[in-house]
């Protein structure tokens, strides 16, 4: 690169920086879907021999300033009830170990976003499973539902959740869930910028209706019953989480879909069967291909 282009692009980063930093609050998130689509559009310029050069931090540490400086909170209504109605014995047990789990993030004032919570949150949900000698079992969901690969380190990298098993039905309980419904990465332009995990579930959750019922009883009550139409809800969301922009290219597939059932995903989290070997570990993560088109939209 030459280094009147490098010196060119930083300028223009760092103006979109600012429009996003000072500019007016209803305008800040299209000013940072904006910044992220002009870094996509010169991201290949970065890119030598098939390695993003180290000249492009300084872009990615503007990138990440601006998402911090974007206002806070949730793209879906996530605050838990306390006071749910209860139908049955088996809710009635999960109302006492939700409502403990939650007693106890609400009185140590922990994150509001519960973000890197999920190992503590799930460690709790077991112990207070097995009090009342309730078969739990704490499931680690990967990025692309395998742990050979390092393919997105965004917190930890991995989410916990619990699988309840009470009578002859069960729960997927998952208490940190509303880390996934930040406005503040969940814009569809995050998708295939260098130097940044991808979209969070939540923006892939709200785009039809099961999704969202299903993300809105998780979010609310803490558990979900595993039904069919709830797993594959569920999962699809992480899945499509994993997604970079040479998936999209490559595939020319922009439905925000998959192909996996239920079944697949019980295949995925019993490490039987992943995404990865299904969609290429090129296609899933961190971008780290040069893209053919730079000025993809994702927000069309």
């Amino acid at each position: 690169m030459r280094s009147k282009d490098y010196e060119t692009y930083k300028t223009d980063v760092i103006k979109k920086y600012i429009d996003v930093k000072f500019g007016d609050f209803k305008d800040q998130y299209d000013n940072m879907d904006e910044l992220y689509r002009y870094v996509r559009s010169i991201q290949n310029h970065y890119f030598i021999n098939g390695n993003l050069s180290n000249d492009f931090s300084y872009i990615s540490r503007y990138l990440k300033k601006a998402e911090e400086d974007l206002p806070k909170g949730f793209i879906m209504e996530s605050s838990p009830r306390f006071n749910q109605e209860f139908n049955s014995e088996e809710e009635e047990k999960l109302r006492y170990i939700i409502y403990n789990v939650r007693s106890k993030l609400l009185n140590n004032n922990f994150n509001d976003s519960l973000i890197d919570m999920c190992s503590y949150c799930s460690n709790l949900v077991s112990r207070c499973a097995n009090e009342l000698d309730i078969n739990t079992r704490r499931i680690i969901i990967y990025p692309g539902f395998t742990k050979e690969h390092s393919l997105l380190h965004y917190g930890s990298g991995y989410h916990a959740f619990n699988m309840v098993m009470i009578n002859d039905k069960n729960y997927i309980v998952d208490l940190t869930y509303r880390q996934f419904f930040l406005k503040d990465r969940n814009s569809l332009e995050r998708i295939g910028v260098c130097g940044l995990s991808n979209t969070l579930p939540g923006r892939f959750m709200m785009m039809n209706e099961s999704r969202m019922k299903t993300a809105s009883k998780l979010l609310k009550d803490g558990y979900i019953e595993m039904t069919d139409e709830n797993i594959k809800n569920y999962f699809d969301g992480f899945a499509l989480s994993y997604r970079n922009a040479t998936y999209y290219e490559e595939t020319d597939d922009f439905s925000f879909t998959t192909i996996y059932s239920p079944y697949d995903y019980i295949r995925f989290i019993c490490e039987e069967d992943s995404q990865l070997n299904h969609e290429g570990i090129e296609r899933l993560g961190f971008q780290k291909k040069i893209l053919r088109n730079p000025n993809i939209r994702f927000n069309k």
